[in-house]
């Protein structure tokens, strides 16, 4: 990660072209130059010079970026403005703290699977008694519209049907927070189409989140106690790759030999790191079959931010619902163009989130789908309410494909 004489000298790299603002979604969304990586490269680089102070006005701009990445791909420079970004934010929660709710998610509850489990089971109860839809009438329309596209109430966690790790294994599942608690059954459909093309796979149930929150919000020591945990139970793996179908927990454990830069597991990370696959990527490469149940379907496809800019993965997905039998699919517009979920975004940001969100949805509804892929949870949830109000379906490719089989 970063150090401030890094900052500086990461700064001084941006040639101030403008391209960034062709890509970035919160610049398009409120026009902005210090919404836009040349803006907020100049004004960290004012900051770093002793021209700026740490303002609440600069924290609300280094907050209000997305993290999306796109800026890092299509910069002629190859300025790091996301890890820019990031090294201020970690700056302003050591200088100001976390907000009392996020200190609580952040700190208190993901980093606990334990606690995690009972803050799902807690709020599964107040589902079913209906005292977390009583709450959410009271909400803002765009949380109110978020909250009723979460399962009604929330199913059994994957993790309690399921065994210990296989020791003959040969590839390790990581199972995401959000395919555990929102979507188990994402993680049985991935279980499948991984032993139906012939790859023994299991579960490591010894992990913990991934530490993307963390890190994306500034807890960087978080981020980083949570990265050395699951390195040190991936490491003792004795498996050829470890799959995830989430692209922020994808992303995340390919990015830990940088967060452990110059940690004594940093060797162990990298080890790690090599053998990560986004679930897409992992059969491409590796092989994956197709069942024969037939269904007609137009299928579009949306890249999560975390998957085709941090991981550089993006024709393998689509090769996959190419290979569905009656599937017709369409490119959108602007695929590649961030939703506005970006995890807790779409709820500190909601306005920006919703200008973000209205031209996705538009270029969607304009390939005339049944259904939209997705390979990020929290894309799902997004597009889910974007396209609430339509008959379109949100589902991971990966579901998709199980469905051949049945």
């Amino acid at each position: 990660m970063l150090d401030r004489e890094a900052l500086l000298a990461e700064t001084k790299k941006c040639i101030r072209c403008g391209l960034c603002q062709a890509v970035c979604p919160s610049y398009q969304a409120i026009r902005n130059e210090a919404a836009v990586a040349r803006g907020r490269n100049r004004l960290l680089r004012e900051l770093a010079e002793g021209n700026l102070t740490m303002s609440p006005r600069l924290k609300e701009d280094m907050f209000a970026c997305l993290g999306c990445e796109a800026c890092q791909a299509s910069c002629p420079a190859g300025v790091k403005t996301p890890e820019i970004v990031a090294y201020m934010r970690s700056e302003y929660v050591a200088k100001d703290g976390l907000p009392f709710v996020q200190s609580a998610i952040l700190r208190k509850v993901l980093p606990h699977p334990q606690r995690l489990k009972l803050a799902a089971k807690s709020f599964r109860l107040g589902q079913i008694a209906k005292i977390a839809g009583t709450v959410a009438k009271s909400l803002p329309q765009s949380l109110k519209g978020r909250y009723e596209v979460i399962p009604e109430t929330l199913p059994e966690p994957l993790e309690t049907e399921l065994p210990k790790f296989a020791q003959d294994a040969k590839v390790a599942y990581y199972l995401s927070c959000t395919t555990n608690y929102l979507n188990p059954s994402l993680g049985r459909d991935t279980l499948k189409v991984l032993a139906a093309s012939g790859h023994k796979a299991a579960i490591c149930l010894d992990t913990v989140c991934c530490g993307k929150p963390q890190n994306s919000l500034g807890d960087q020591k978080t981020a980083r106690q949570m990265a050395i945990h699951n390195i040190e139970v991936l490491s003792k793996l004795n498996v050829e790759a470890i799959v995830t179908d989430c692209a922020t927990c994808g992303s995340a454990l390919k990015e830990y030999p940088h967060w452990l830069k110059g940690h004594p597991l940093a060797e162990k990370a990298q080890e790690v790191a090599a053998k990560v696959y986004d679930i897409g990527e992992f059969l491409v490469k590796k092989g994956f079959v197709v069942g024969a149940k037939k269904k007609e379907l137009t299928i579009t496809y949306h890249d999560p931010c975390h998957l085709i800019h941090a991981q550089g993965v993006k024709d393998e997905p689509r090769t996959i619902l190419k290979s569905l039998p009656g599937v017709n699919f369409v490119e959108s517009a602007d695929a590649d163009r961030c939703c506005g979920g970006a995890g807790s975004f779409c709820l500190t940001h909601q306005e920006i989130s919703e200008r973000i969100l209205e031209p996705k949805v538009e270029g969607i509804l304009a390939t005339n789908p049944d259904m939209v892929a997705t390979g990020c949870p929290m894309c799902k949830i997004q597009l889910q309410y974007g396209l609430r109000k339509t008959k379109v379906q949100v589902m991971h490719p990966v579901e998709l494909l199980a469905r051949t089989y049945e």
